[in-house]
């Protein structure tokens, strides 16, 4: 990360990162979007989990798209290869998004469930039956969200990986 106070030293970090080669750049770009793409699907499993959340998961190089996969992953390993074989197909650093459309996406990335804490659950389903699912607006799968806490593991650990480098 470009930490300067002055030109000199701005050009200095600049010329530094002029010396990494194309290839190595590219690939660590693909890296960076697999891992958040693998982070972000891990995170997407709710105990309700009929795999819409973790399906509509959708990755995009240049313009987000809020449009609706249709998908059905309660695993996750399909969306993970259709959104790393988007990753994939990038010949050089570009802005890619990662994006979730389904409908209860915001609630589960923000905390909104309301009421935010619920007690135990009262549905008579297996394994949901007195089992508290909510807690201070996030489901407990997730309780910090998926995005966010993603992208700020992503960017860390790329950010030691360039300091090392």
């Amino acid at each position: 990360m470009l930490e300067v106070t002055n030109m000199k030293e701005f050009l200095g970090e600049i010329d530094d990162l002029m010396k990494v080669p194309f290839d190595t750049v590219v690939a660590m770009h693909k890296a960076a979007g697999r891992d958040a793409i693998n982070g972000v699907v891990n995170r997407s499993k709710t105990s309700v989990d009929r795999g819409e959340l973790t399906g509509e998961w959708n990755t995009t190089i240049g313009t987000p798209s809020e449009a609706r996969t249709g998908r059905l992953d309660q695993v996750g390993t399909e969306t993970k290869n259709k959104n790393i074989s988007v990753m994939e197909s990038i010949k050089e650093p570009t802005v890619t998004y990662t994006q979730n459309s389904a409908r209860h996406a915001h609630v589960l990335e923000f905390g909104l469930f309301v009421p935010p804490d619920p007690g135990p659950s009262k549905q008579k389903r297996p394994g949901r039956e007195g089992v508290v699912l909510v807690s201070g607006g996030f489901a407990v799968r997730s309780p910090q969200g998926m995005l966010g806490v993603t992208f700020d593991s992503v960017k860390a650990k790329y950010e030691r990986i360039a300091v090392k480098a």
